[in-house]
Order: C-alpha cells, then structure tokens, then sequence
C-alpha cells in the first residue's frame, strides 16, 4: 500500500480520521460508508494491509441525532470491516475547538498520520486516501496531500442559472494547487500537533496552512509542503442559491482578515513555532474573546478590515494571464464586482464585532 513490498513485510502505519460534525443527522451515514470503503479500510480484514485505522466522529454542540447514527453506523460496519472507531461529544460548537480537542486530548501518540474532513464529504474513488498516504511516505517534504474538490450539484435542489451562479461567484481556491481546504485533507500527525487554533476563528484551514507552510511564520513560505492530489477528489455539497454563496463569501472574506490579523500579532513573538502555538493556546484558555478583541482594536484604527489583495485576487489573476486566457479572465468583470460588494459586506460585519458568529452553518 506504500509502494512495493514483495520480499519482505511492510511497517506498520496509524492512521486517525477525524469527522467534524455539527448537527449532521442527514449525512453523517452516508459520509461514513463513503469513508469505510476506502481501500485502507475495506481490505484490512482480507489483507495484509500495513494501515491500522481508527475513525473518530467529533461531534460539536450537536442538538440532533448525529452522535446516535454515527454510533449505530460504525457498530454496525467495524463488525464487516477492520477498524477502531469513537465518537466524541464536545458540548461546545465550533470547529476549531474541536480540531484542537481532538489533536490535542484524542490523537493517540503511536498515530503516524490523520485525515480531518467535513462531515458532508462524500470520498469519490475508493483509494482516495491510500493515494494521498502512498503521497506523504514517498516524498518527506510533503506534509498534508488535499484531494481536488468536486460540487455535488445532484445533492441540492438546484436549477441550471443558480448552478451557474454558484461556479461564476464563488472563489477561486478550487484551481490553487497548494490550498488546504477544510472538506478533506490528510497529513502527518506530528506536524498537526504542533498547531493550535485560535479559539473562534473563522476560517480555520485558512490558518492551518499557514502555520504548515510556514512552521508558524518564523520561515519563507514552502510550498512544496502542501500539494493537492489530481488523480483523486471528494465530493461536497455547493451553495445552491445566491444568498448561500453571499453568506460563504462574507464568511471567507471576514475569516482571511481575520487571519491576517492573528498573523501581524504572532509576529510580534520571538520566532519559535512552539512558543507562538503555546501563546495561542494560553490566550485560548485564559481569554476566550481575544480574536473579538483583536477585531475591535484593529477597526479603531483602519476604515477597511479586508485586505485589497483578497478583494481584487482576479485582478492578480488577470495580470498573470495572456492571450486567450486573459479574454476569458476579462469575463470575471462581474465576479471582480462582487468581491468588492462582499469585502464591503464583510467589513461592516467585521466592525459590529461579529466574529463569534464563528460556526455560521451557510446551508439550513
């Protein structure tokens, strides 16, 4: 499973995947048995597979049924399949919060790697996760692998012009090769143990890339870190109407200044990733609204929360194209339009010290 082993027996692997769930009744058993297929998983019992895979559903501030499916559907596959399972009820909701109990206070210490998705991901072919594995044990640069993200139009009710719509508005991060986006990525444990996120952030792959790429801003950024995994994809559901996607884009617009903010202020700390993450960690514990206060205190002194560089990403686009490229980046014009009507969104709801809305659920 991790390149050839003919002749002689492979090294035993861990592998932890984490499923964050927050009031996911719907869909938290079709994205277990879309996990438990997956070749590391269904062939354990018939194999001689070199993966050892404990599933874990986190489930945050719940106030429906998820933690009780999630139960019944591992029982009732583990006995079918080879693998350890757990589901942990956080009372608490918030993604970041339940990133960091899990890597924190749940990762077992013999886990090689772990897999964090959504919990409304569908793993599209059957050896998605042995690909991105066999990725990270070939190349020791490689420290998280995403698969491509498809839209799974056929889930929502959904008409041709909102489709449109949803692929016209929506951003641009589904063609950058080294972006960690948060439905799926797969990565080396020690490197996830090394983080700790801001209690409340928004946009919270946002920040975990960063700190991968750069071991906690005290490195250049390297690139060659993260990579996405072309032959593979997971599907997930899209925003199926206009005022879904205003929602997310405010969302991503509020959560990458945000981030910036918490970068300017980890910055100020000797250039140590542990003490960085320790310092995060404490103001986690010892004041929980300081991303408020941060907020607060930068919207006293700057009119404009958003960076220009989120605002007008198409226009740097615009700029890198040629030829007939460039004519069809020129049809962005309305897209380039409506980022500057979100980031104006985005920064008024910034200045009303809106960021605990932090766990905004864009579809009801």
């Amino acid at each position: 499973m991790f390149g050839s082993t003919k002749g002689k027996r492979q090294i035993v692997r861990e592998l932890a995947v984490a499923i964050f769930a927050y009031n996911e009744a719907s869909e938290i058993e079709a994205t277990i048995s879309s996990l438990v297929s997956q070749t590391v998983i269904a062939t354990n019992k018939e194999s001689t597979s070199t993966t050892l895979t404990t599933i874990y559903v986190v489930a945050n501030g719940c106030t429906d049924e998820t933690s009780a499916l999630s139960r019944i559907s591992l029982s009732r596959l583990a006995s079918e399949h080879s693998f350890d399972w757990q589901v942990i009820e956080i009372e608490e909701a918030g993604k970041a919060n339940a990133w960091n109990t899990f890597v924190h206070q749940i990762l077992p210490e013999s886990t090689s790697y772990a897999a964090m998705m959504d919990a409304d991901v569908r793993l599209f072919e059957n050896d998605m996760i042995e690909k991105c594995l066999h990725a990270l044990n070939t190349d020791q640069e490689l420290q998280v692998a995403t698969p491509k993200l498809v839209k799974r139009f056929d889930s929502v009710n959904s008409s041709a012009l909102n489709q449109l719509m949803v692929r016209a508005f929506s951003g641009t991060a589904d063609s950058v090769e080294h972006t960690l986006a948060g439905a799926f990525y797969c990565g080396r444990a020690d490197v996830f143990r090394k983080i700790v996120i801001p209690k409340h952030v928004v946009v919270e792959d946002g920040f975990v890339r960063a700190m991968v790429l750069t071991s906690g801003l005290t490195e250049q950024e390297n690139l060659e870190r993260i990579a996405r995994q072309k032959a593979v994809s997971v599907t997930h559901i899209p925003y199926s109407t206009f005022s879904d996607i205003i929602r997310y884009q405010v969302r991503q617009a509020k959560g990458t200044a945000i981030n910036l903010l918490i970068f300017t202020e980890l910055d100020k700390l000797p250039s140590s990733f542990k003490v960085r993450m320790n310092e995060v960690r404490r103001r986690n514990s010892e004041s929980p609204s300081w991303l408020s206060d941060l907020v607060a205190e930068a919207a006293a002194c700057d009119r404009t929360l958003i960076p220009k560089g989120y605002t007008f990403r198409r226009v740097s686009m615009l700029k890198e194209k040629t030829g007939y490229a460039r004519l069809k980046v020129v049809l962005l014009l309305p897209a380039i339009i409506f980022d500057i009507w979100i980031a104006a969104l985005a920064n008024r709801s910034l200045r009303a010290d809106l960021v605990d809305s932090h766990w905004d659920r864009i579809r009801r």
